[in-house]
C-alpha cells in the first residue's frame, strides 16, 4: 500500500512539471524580461514597474521562427517578425517586423 502511494505521488509530481513548462503544445518559445528601472528588494520582477516584454518561438529543430516585442508600437500593440527557411535549412528571408493588431505576445500565424 505505501508503494503505491509513492507511485501515485511520483505520477502527480510529474504531471504537476509537465504542466508547469514554459512550451506550448505546438512551438517552443523563450520569454525575455528586461527591467527599464531599477527595482528595490520589496518588489519582484512580475510587479509593477516598467519592463519590455520578448518572446523568441523556436521550431522543432531549435531554429528561431519568430520574433516579439510585447507592447512596442507607439499604440500598446506587438511587433511581430517572421523568419521562414528553404529545404535544407537555410534562413530564406527575415521579414521586416510589424505591428500585430493584439498585444500579448501570442505566436501568429499571420
Amino acid at each position: 500500500m505505501i508503494q503505491k502511494i509513492k507511485y501515485i505521488k511520483i505520477i502527480a509530481l510529474l504531471a504537476l512539471v509537465y504542466n508547469t513548462s514554459a512550451q506550448s503544445p505546438t512551438v517552443n518559445y523563450i520569454i525575455e524580461r528586461t527591467l527599464l528601472e531599477k527595482k528595490s528588494e520589496a518588489t519582484t520582477v512580475t510587479g509593477s514597474g516598467k519592463t519590455q516584454t520578448a518572446v523568441q518561438y523556436f521550431d522543432g529543430l531549435g531554429r528561431p521562427i519568430q520574433n516579439i516585442q510585447v507592447g512596442a508600437s507607439p499604440a500598446g500593440k506587438d511587433m511581430v517578425q517572421h523568419i521562414t527557411y528553404d529545404d535544407l535549412g537555410r534562413e530564406v528571408r527575415k521579414y521586416l517586423p510589424y505591428v500585430s493588431e493584439t498585444a500579448g505576445g501570442s505566436f501568429r500565424t499571420d
